[in-house]
């Protein structure tokens, strides 16, 4: 009897990832189509977001003629209902993708790194940050703080917030739903996010970000450690996550390493096709005036 392969990091980061992807927006209520070749969804958010509409695994197979009208397919598919979405392309992705995603006017939005961590020897402890509590998301007023640093962080406008609550907010708060979420609070100001999203072994960490004014304090190491150290208590022995350029070197001094990566494309369809280009500076604007977080 031959032993099944093991899988690489890679493999792992993509399973948790994909996983993520369906359980979220299967619960949520959203519209989601996947086979073998890919996985994508539609939350009905008009703002391009990982939470709003998105297309992953890519997997098309055949030359570069079937990959671009495979591709064409699914982009029509959010040009018929209006709707801006992200377009992924992991390690297992056919190679022409990405080039097929360009080529139909989708913008390059972000390379990230794909991580890894053994977590058996990792320690659980938190080592404190001055002035930072971090809270784990157990009701709809904190969550409602939660996914205001979400979207601060990842500049978009705080009135996403809404948006997300509308049709994420069951989702979130239901504890059968194998992810935890976390958000720290320097005073009583809500600074930061991180999410763990467990299974198969593996905590996928999500949704790490602090608003700009907090940056450079530990704080995002200490949500990183706690999400680390839930997923731990779980039973998983591998973390995952998807890193930025700006986080990488973070999650590297935590002992990650790298193996592999995705590529993000966005494409705008409907209003966003005018309104999400120019609406950047209007983000930036309205988020510094509205100045203070939900406390």
């Amino acid at each position: 009897m031959r032993t099944p392969a093991r899988a690489s990091d890679a493999d792992l980061n993509e399973g948790n990832l994909f996983a993520y992807i369906r359980t979220f927006s299967a619960h949520a209520g959203c519209e989601l189509i996947e086979d073998d070749r890919v996985l994508y969804f539609a939350s009905g958010i008009r703002t391009p977001s990982m939470l709003s509409n998105g297309v992953y695994k890519c997997r098309f197979g055949g030359d570069d003629g079937k990959v671009r009208e495979a591709v064409a397919r699914v982009d029509d598919y959010y040009k018929r209902k209006k709707l801006p979405y992200f377009f992924t392309t992991g390690p297992s992705s056919s190679p022409g993708a990405g080039a097929a995603a360009r080529g139909l006017g989708l913008l390059h939005g972000q390379s990230q790194a794909a991580m890894s961590l053994d977590l058996r020897s990792f320690p659980e402890e938190v080592p404190a940050v001055p002035n930072l509590e971090i809270r784990q998301v157990r009701d709809g007023d904190t969550l409602l703080r939660w996914l205001t640093v979400f979207a601060i962080g990842f500049k978009q406008s705080w009135l996403l917030a809404g948006r997300f609550m509308e049709r994420y907010e069951k989702t979130f708060l239901d504890e059968s739903v194998p992810a935890r979420h976390f958000i720290g609070y320097i005073g009583r100001k809500p600074v930061a996010t991180s999410t763990v999203f467990y299974g198969d072994g593996v905590a996928g960490l999500y949704n790490i970000v602090t608003v700009p004014e907090a940056r450079r304090r530990g704080v995002a190491t200490a949500l990183t450690r706690t999400a680390l150290a839930a997923g731990k208590r779980t039973g998983c022995a591998k973390a995952i996550l998807q890193a930025s350029s700006a986080g990488r070197a973070v999650y590297e001094k935590l002992g990650f390493a790298t193996g592999g990566g995705y590529e993000l494309y966005v494409g705008l369809h409907g209003a966003s096709s005018v309104m999400f280009p120019l609406s950047y500076l209007t983000r930036i604007v309205t988020n510094g005036l509205r100045g203070v977080l939900p406390v």
